[in-house]
């Protein structure tokens, strides 16, 4: 399965004309997820490339795709990555999946840990049924 990546991908993937193909067209979902960790290391997040990781984590994007999404929360800040992970906790095709829900939490969780108001809001927006858990105790420990 391919995905049209965000204009912040393309800008990533323009870097390797080996792999850049035209504007639109889809990329394997290996490389978007590489991508995104290039875009996140060692660097400061430019507003531009989060409404990208935005709108990439709220796309049918593959399961890899939103694992990277996930991975690349760790290096974001909190504010950072509210959006992101809000866009995540609505992918109910991930409550089975062994590595997402738990990736998922841990982006959540310190976003949670600061802002409980926020974690109401996750909690009520998100499908999947493990990560729900995670955010009512963890909310519930305050």
């Amino acid at each position: 399965k391919t995905s049209t990546p965000s204009p912040a991908i393309r800008s990533i993937v323009q870097r390797f004309p080996s792999v850049a193909t035209e504007k639109d067209a889809p990329l394997p979902p290996e490389f978007l997820s590489l991508a995104i960790q290039f875009g996140v290391e060692g660097r400061k997040a430019a507003e531009a490339w989060l409404k990208g990781l935005v709108a990439d984590a709220g796309a049918k994007s593959s399961p890899i795709v939103r694992l990277a999404l996930a991975s690349a929360c760790q290096r974001l800040t909190v504010e950072q990555r509210k959006p992101i992970v809000l866009a995540l906790l609505a992918h109910e095709e991930d409550k089975d999946d062994p590595n997402l829900p738990l990736m998922d939490w841990y982006a959540a969780e310190p976003i949670v840990a600061a802002d409980p108001a926020w974690g109401a809001e996750a909690l009520a927006a998100c499908k999947i049924p493990k990560v729900a858990e995670f955010i009512a105790r963890r909310m519930s420990e305050k």
